[in-house]
């Protein structure tokens, strides 16, 4: 790999010096940019190829160094001078991007990183700290709205509020592809809520650093259900429904699938009347939803469970009376040809699913539980399982368009790694909280200081994408279990080093009273 590449070249170098100084002879000028995204490996490379002729530009930012993770090393900017000496230092201050507001809250920002820095021990930062100070300026956006705080009453409302302001954004003549959404995290909760309501407004929207809702395994899962029901012919849903089931490998569940695919609707038949082994429960949960109910067995069930629960005459006789309404609606939608309520299916597909799920993703079951949970008020909306399907097994961003309509660009939901080096009209962050900003495992790092001060850097990154309009939002309380040892209903810590001259606003009655 090239880790492996760069270590090797380096040993090379080591143990063979003749080898080095030919190189190094043959590199008469030499250019490296993002440098501070290096580790220590490649840095020691960069002096080894320039060793003899010293020619060597290097390009970075120390406060976008967000890449630690991956051994990144900002240090290499700051001791660039000791291990060059006589180079020269030119600060880059001149912003092209940004409105001024925007760059007064980075300002403010940076002020803070060099506080971080003051108890690092680097001779040259410590010598000559000036050099690494920067103010940043845009003479071309002097003005421009301010910088907004928004604080709402939870992580829907959240996604609310950031939606409405899309579409009222788009009513500007802003283009989607002009807006970015950001999280620290793909995984957040208002990501997974303003993706529903993208969805729902049959809106574009691409995930850069994380999975669309409707791409998510566990979301495909359930729906392989409703795609077979809707379609028994539909071989791919019965491969993913037959692989959940332990005992099927990729060969069993091929054939498996071929051969009731081919059957098409009399697959049910065939897998009432010789059920293969281990799929007993989803062949209940496939037959109790592929044919016109009868109404008797569901009926007498329900007044027997009722009557060996001790129920009174006059309430069996209530239950009789509720039952046999819903069965006459019932066998009246299958007589119609919608088929079984969709709504009635997925709360059936989700007691089936709960223990597939937790033996499949042991380590986050209970977040893909609550996603999955949360589309029940979704799937009340739809009237057949064919309309569930267009909305989140197809794209629903081309659907139902006036023919020869423009193509709209697609909103970016963004993780703030993803979106580094990239610039839109309007940034929103979402889920400011602690735990996000910082980051929760922060306080169980080797090196906590080092780590905070990278958090830092994030969020600088994060505000330094928006040209014209920044907007931060914070949940006042969120439902998310993710961030063990942290309050994640604090707002981030880093809304308070934005400086003056931000707008903040109060979402909710909550917020108001505190």
């Amino acid at each position: 790999d090239y880790s492996d590449l760069q270590l090797n070249v380096l040993r090379l170098f080591t143990e063979h010096p003749d080898i080095l100084n030919q190189v190094s002879k043959d590199i008469l000028h030499c250019i490296c940019d993002e440098v501070q995204d290096t580790n220590v490996l490649q840095f020691k490379l960069l002096r080894s190829f320039t060793s003899v002729h010293k020619n060597l530009l290097a390009v970075g930012d120390p406060d976008q160094s967000i890449y630690r993770f991956r051994g990144a090393h900002p240090d290499n900017c700051f001791d660039f001078p000791t291990l060059f000496p006589g180079c020269a230092v030119l600060k880059l201050e001149e912003n092209y991007r940004s409105t001024q507001p925007i760059l007064h809250a980075a300002n403010s920002l940076i002020k803070s990183l060099t506080k971080l820095r003051q108890n690092r021990k680097s001779k040259t930062m410590l010598l000559n700290p000036e050099a690494y100070e920067k103010t940043l300026f845009n003479p071309r956006k002097p003005t421009g709205p301010e910088v907004e705080i928004a604080r709402l009453s939870n992580e829907k409302e959240e996604a609310k509020f950031v939606f409405e302001q899309i579409q009222q954004l788009r009513r500007q003549d802003v283009p989607l592809n002009e807006i970015a959404v950001l999280s620290r995290f793909g995984k957040d909760s208002t990501i997974t809520c303003l993706e529903r309501m993208m969805l729902e407004a049959r809106l574009p929207y691409i995930k850069v650093g994380g999975v669309k809702l409707t791409n998510q395994a566990h979301v495909k899962d359930v729906f392989s259900v409703f795609r077979i029901l809707a379609n028994p012919t539909d071989r791919t849903a019965w491969v993913r429904l037959i692989s959940l089931h332990k005992g099927y490998g990729p060969k069993k569940t091929q054939n498996l699938a071929s051969e009731v695919a081919g059957l098409g609707s009399a697959a049910f038949s065939m897998l009432r009347d010789k059920p293969p082994q281990g799929l007993n429960s989803t062949i209940e949960l496939l037959l109790r939803h592929s044919q016109k109910p009868t109404g008797e067995s569901a009926l007498a069930a329900e007044v027997k469970a009722a009557a060996a629960a001790g129920a009174s005459p006059e309430k069996l006789k209530r239950i009789k009376k509720r039952e046999q309404r819903e069965q006459a609606a019932l066998l009246r939608r299958w007589e119609s040809g919608l088929g079984p309520q969709p709504i009635d299916v997925y709360e059936d597909i989700l007691e089936w699913y709960q223990p597939i799920l937790q033996t499949r993703y042991p380590n986050d079951h209970d977040r893909r539980y609550k996603t999955l949970e949360q589309e029940k008020v979704n799937m009340g909306r739809f009237d057949t399982l064919e309309e569930a399907i267009n909305q989140y097994a197809l794209d629903p961003s081309r659907d139902e368009k006036p023919e020869n309509a423009p193509e709209e660009m697609p909103l970016i939901l963004s993780t703030v790694h993803s979106a580094k080096g990239l610039e839109y009209h309007t940034v929103f962050v979402v889920q400011c909280v602690d735990g996000n900003f910082p980051a929760f495992f922060v306080e169980k790092d080797r090196d906590p200081d080092a780590a905070l001060e990278e958090e830092l850097r994030v969020m600088y990154v994060a505000i330094t994408r928006a040209q014209e309009r920044l907007v931060l939002t914070a949940p006042s309380e969120r439902q998310s279990a993710a961030w063990q040892g942290r309050n994640g209903n604090t707002p981030s810590p880093f809304l308070f080093h934005m400086g003056k001259g931000v707008k903040y606003e109060v979402q909710s009655m909550t917020d108001l009273l505190n």
